[in-house]
């Protein structure tokens, strides 16, 4: 077995929170392009949660995982990246920080965006709303 350094070539840093951080990479090998989820310095119960929390995703997130390794300064999550799309773990914000799936970008800009859609159609309403009750 190859070192995690000498397998995946980190490229841009795309997100940071949770006590994770999440690159654009590369595997050396293949060229394929990858995303790696890595948790610095974490201690042995934080590597068995996040195992725990990995087999416990639904089939279609668990089937994007390329593998979890030890890594020189860590623990990480290899996952497979989406042409077209980038990949980002989603962390419940309670104090466990559970892995509870992964999501697209194009998946959270659709959400926002309906969000928006929600936000402005209740803002008319409102608006509407006070016109009336103001005459």
């Amino acid at each position: 077995m190859t070192n995690f350094d000498d397998r995946y070539r980190l490229l841009k840093c795309v997100a940071l929170g949770g006590g994770m951080r999440t690159h654009n990479a590369q595997e050396n090998a293949t060229g394929r392009p990858v995303m790696v989820h890595i948790v610095d310095a974490p201690d042995p119960d934080v590597v068995e949660r996040l195992r725990e929390q990995v087999h416990s995703l639904p089939s279609a997130d668990r089937s994007r995982i390329v593998e979890m390794t030890e890594t020189p300064n860590g623990f990480a999550v290899v996952s497979e990246f989406l042409a077209g799309l980038t990949t980002f773990p989603v962390i419940e914000r309670d104090p466990a920080g559970l892995l509870v799936g992964m999501i697209s970008l194009d998946d959270l800009l659709k959400a926002r965006a309906r969000n928006l859609e929600a936000e402005y159609r209740r803002e008319r309403i409102f608006r509407f709303e006070s016109l009336i009750t103001n005459h």
